[in-house]
């Protein structure tokens, strides 16, 4: 099931983005033919703050920072080049609070026996935890399943929903009945320690790892970890999914609190991410009762300069004469009113050398430019549907973002985040969704929490103004396409 309401979920987010469009023309100019070392040059001495007393320095660096760049703190601009308004209404332009900014090398390096017993060590601590092989399921979670699922039909019976929905949680229900015959119970697993062992996998050669299941204050908590290329460490009561909302359904943690508490978990694990994004997910409430909860999302810091989050990973359009399509390094917690309820640390990198401490970087007035000029040719589609579409300017973020080195490992390099997004006019807007809707153009079209249960909607997953955006290197002025990691 756990894997089933997955696929399901990622289905649904798949969806969503390919109803998006995209642009006629190739976006990206730096398809790694050269390498950064050719275009880095280092920052005249007068940019640094070094020197000065660090109460002082760390009081100038964002100040400084934005006058070396020319760069506004809100931006405000009208551009018509493309045909139709491309705008920026005080679009926040968010700068790193350092005034030095490093190009480094970095490569992939695997997870080792320390790490993954550190992370348990810190994500358990106090709990006497008895772990044990992990299996797809037991009596005692097909029992939960049964019973949630029988709810479920019994409701839709007596709310007179269609018969298909209906057949749907009958299956379901006949589905488990007939995999707990089969099932064993819990107390008759084999327990197992979380050591390095070989993985056979049902889909794949088998691999080094863990795997394992054990059940912690009520919860049903699954461990994974693989070494090697690509590798991660998990440990979860569920898989949780970005929602397009401002809060989690009925969880009274702040997000404030949330980034508290994950960035003090984080920091006994390692001291190399930081906190660069937060916001709400959630599982089907079949999987558990904690099905709401905040993400906070820690990614790679290099002299106190953060990864700028977006939230596209690299996907398999990828040109392997480049790289091979290895995701972004990133870690996530998930925390609800009752704790911890997932982590997750993929792809973890090492900074092997730097090209520059503090490299030179084009003004905010140059890579604007060639922002725009790649905004338009993205929404040229919908602009050919509607004329007088207007493309808002939300967001404009400066930090580090991996690339692939072409001969091999990868560079980390300064860029700039343009995040957009289209207002449609009221003639078009009512043409697709309805008479009279312009005026609620700004509510989210989706199926609401059902208040009974608390259960998700896939028509709210996703992460608006996380994905999307245009990538513009800030060194040469190149567009990184961030599905190819280039």
């Amino acid at each position: 099931m756990k894997r089933l309401s997955t696929v399901l979920l990622a289905f649904l987010i798949l969806f969503t983005l390919a109803c998006q469009p995209t642009p006629e023309e190739d976006i990206v100019v730096n398809k790694g033919e050269g390498d950064m070392r050719d275009v880095v040059q280092d920052a005249p001495a007068e940019n640094s703050l070094d020197g000065m007393a660090g109460d002082t320095a760390a009081s100038m660096q964002v100040s400084s920072l934005y006058a070396r760049l020319n760069a506004p703190e809100y931006w405000t601009m009208e551009n018509t080049d493309a045909g139709f308004l491309i705008v920026a209404e005080e679009a926040p332009v968010i700068l790193p609070l350092a005034d030095k900014l490093p190009v480094a090398e970095a490569e992939l390096r695997s997870f080792t026996q320390e790490d993954i017993d550190r992370v348990a060590s810190v994500l358990f601590e106090g709990k006497d935890v008895k772990w044990h092989e992990n299996i797809r399921v037991t009596k005692e979670q097909l029992m939960e399943d049964i019973l949630y699922s029988q709810e479920r039909l019994t409701l839709a019976e007596e709310g007179g929903r269609e018969e298909s929905y209906i057949q749907h949680w009958r299956d379901r229900v006949n589905e488990y009945q007939e995999q707990y015959l089969a099932a064993p119970y819990e107390a008759d697993l084999k327990q197992i320690d979380l050591s390095i062992t070989t993985i056979p996998n049902e889909y794949r050669e088998d691999c080094q790892g863990v795997s394992a299941d054990a059940t912690i204050d009520g919860d049903a908590w699954t461990f994974y970890a693989r070494t090697g290329k690509g590798n991660y460490i998990r440990a979860e009561i569920s898989t949780y999914s970005s929602m397009c909302l401002d809060e989690p359904y009925k969880v009274q943690l702040s997000k404030e609190d949330a980034i508290r508490q994950a960035s003090e978990l984080v920091a006994q694990i390692t001291d190399e991410l930081t906190v660069c994004h937060a916001s709400p997910v959630a599982t089907p409430k079949e999987q558990t009762e904690r099905n709401w909860g905040w993400q906070v999302i820690f990614m790679r810091g290099i002299n106190g300069v953060p990864t700028a989050y977006a939230s596209e990973q690299i996907g398999g359009d990828m040109d392997t004469t480049v790289s091979e399509p290895v995701g972004y390094e990133q870690l996530t917690v998930v925390l609800d009113d009752k704790g911890l309820c997932s982590f997750s640390w993929h792809r973890p990198m090492q900074i092997t050398g730097f090209v520059s401490a503090n490299a030179e970087l084009l003004s905010f007035d140059e890579v604007a430019r060639r922002a725009i000029e790649h905004i338009a040719a993205r929404w040229k589609y919908n602009a050919d549907t509607d004329k007088d579409i207007r493309i808002m300017i939300t967001r404009v973020e400066l930090g580090l973002w991996r690339i692939a080195n072409r001969n091999g490992g990868y560079y980390f390099v300064p860029v700039w985040h343009f995040f957009s997004d289209a207002e449609h006019s009221k003639e078009y807007y009512e043409s697709n969704y309805g008479e009279g809707k312009w005026e609620d153009r700004k509510t989210v079209i989706m199926r609401e929490v059902e208040d009974s249960d608390g259960d998700i909607s896939g028509g709210m997953t996703g992460d608006p103004y996380a994905w999307g955006s245009i990538t513009v290197n800030a060194i040469d002025g190149s567009i990184i396409d961030k599905d190819k990691g280039y």
